[in-house]
């Protein structure tokens, strides 16, 4: 992958679908999961929309709404562009033979993650048990990071696990997918802050969070919180184009700017870009 300039933006959470419905078969839609139907974009479509929005990187990860743990799609379509393009494939937990793929998909270089399905309707209880040690240890033999998909519930249990394991990094998707409450110009949310001493657990800043800041005026303080509490290099931008409808991909990078609006130029640095490249090695 081709060296990242200290200015650059790299997005770390986008998703990618095919229209070829017959070669890469769409699981059967979740209650309200519809953005693949109404706003398909692949691989080409995307890169076309990172170069009119500036974006110099993508991590395109495993949109569990169309595909589920079919990673087929995902596996074809980011060699398409290796200089721009890294990937996240998403693995059942649950499954016994969970490690055994992990191994199998960690054999394209391109594959810098694994994601992982946590919390209400995302069959939690494999956090409670020996499943996840196993999950974690076959992260830690094969030098690949975590990428939680997590509901605030299972916040709790997600955090007794990573304190086991300090050898894996783990991004959470959405901040975790925490409840931000806002008070005059002060932020609070009191379920992620049992990871704050767990340095290997990054936050993934996106959309869906912003755009609740943004609701309430500014997305500013929210940045300015995340960022007093875990320290910019644990914190990175991603835009969830195209499963965040009502904003243009060019108005989701904008987003990303006001929110970072507060911080020191090195800590924009970090969250625009350079933790992610830390993180999944973008060169």
């Amino acid at each position: 992958m081709s060296a990242l300039r200290g200015d650059a933006v790299v997005d770390t959470h986008v998703h990618v679908t095919s229209a070829d419905t017959r070669r890469y078969p769409r699981t059967e839609p979740a209650p309200g999961a519809t953005w693949f139907v109404d706003r398909p974009l692949d691989v080409n479509g995307l890169l076309r929309d990172m170069d009119e929005a500036g974006v110099a990187k993508a991590v395109v990860v495993q949109g569990l709404g169309p595909y589920a743990f079919d990673n087929r799609y995902l596996l074809d379509a980011v060699p398409q562009d290796l200089a721009r393009l890294a990937a996240v494939v998403a693995v059942d937990p649950t499954d016994p033979a969970a490690p055994a793929t992990m191994a199998r998909l960690a054999k394209h270089p391109y594959v810098r993650a694994v994601r992982l399905p946590a919390g209400t309707a995302r069959r939690s209880d494999w956090l409670s048990d020996a499943r996840a040690d196993r999950v974690w240890r076959a992260a830690a033999d094969l030098r690949l990071s975590l990428v939680l998909w997590v509901t605030e519930d299972a916040l709790a249990e997600l955090a007794a696990v990573v304190s086991r394991h300090p050898d894996v990094p783990v991004a959470l998707d959405h901040c975790g997918g925490a409840t931000f409450r806002r008070d005059d110009d002060s932020v609070a949310a009191t379920a992620l802050l049992a990871f704050v001493p767990l340095e290997h657990v990054l936050l993934k800043v996106t959309t869906a969070v912003l755009d609740v800041a943004d609701a309430l005026d500014d997305p500013a303080p929210l940045g300015a919180w995340l960022a007093e509490h875990f320290g910019s290099r644990r914190l990175m931008w991603g835009s969830n184009h195209p499963a965040s409808g009502g904003r243009s991909y060019r108005e989701m990078r904008d987003l990303l700017e006001r929110a970072v609006a507060r911080l020191a130029s090195s800590a924009r640095t970090d969250v625009r870009g350079a933790t992610a490249a830390r993180l999944y090695r973008l060169g």
